[in-house]
């Protein structure tokens, strides 16, 4: 909250239309293979481990973006397309598609799927719900992240030492995050060389 989302920039009419029938969206970003694990079953592994964390937190609507040559197989993983973009830097680039997991109309459909059925919603059922073994996982990976990003060694060598984040973030950017960690984290994190040098309109 406070922050958006990282399509907003390029995709914010489409994600505001999204806005407007559900009151949590997340976007599924990043996801990346290693060019020798493309043709296996990683990126489903993947995409089932978000589904588990969607659920966790009771997201309604999840996006993400990939490729064309992505299309079918995520519009198997219950994705639907619902925009294209070019990137601003490269016009010639290949488009990139936006697509949306609607999570709510997902249940009502695979609710009624019976066990055993051969059908593309029985195989989303059996990936996501049926035998997804992040599910049960998934809870113990949360109050993991929550005790890692209440450790400020771990966010000053996450968004200070090994990306540029925090210097790539607006003034308002910076507000939400600093109210988020709290002061004694958003201080012993960066510490006060980092602040005066980089992030003096705070003070």
């Amino acid at each position: 909250p406070g922050l958006g989302l990282p399509s907003d920039n390029t995709c914010g009419q489409e994600i505001q239309a999204l806005r407007r029938s559900a009151s949590r969206i997340c976007q599924i970003a990043n996801l990346s293979i290693a060019p020798a694990f493309r043709r296996t079953a990683v990126l489903t592994e993947l995409l089932r481990c978000c589904f588990a964390h969607l659920q966790a937190i009771s997201c309604q609507q999840a996006i993400t973006t990939f490729k064309p040559g992505h299309q079918a197989f995520y519009e198997l993983m219950g994705f639907e397309t619902i925009g294209t973009y070019l990137h601003d830097t490269d016009p010639n680039q290949t488009p990139t598609l936006l697509a949306n997991l609607n999570l709510q109309k997902l249940f009502k459909i695979i609710d009624n799927v019976k066990f055993g059925e051969n059908s593309d919603l029985a195989t989303l059922k059996h990936y996501y719900l049926d035998s997804n073994p992040y599910l049960i996982q998934i809870e113990d990976w949360i109050a993991e992240a929550q005790q890692a990003f209440a450790n400020a060694v771990f966010l000053r060598r996450l968004f200070v030492e090994m990306t540029n984040i925090l210097v790539d973030s607006t003034p308002d950017e910076l507000l939400v995050i600093r109210e988020f960690w709290g002061e004694n984290a958003w201080l012993d994190a960066l510490g006060h060389t980092i602040i005066f040098d980089v992030f003096s309109p705070f003070y």
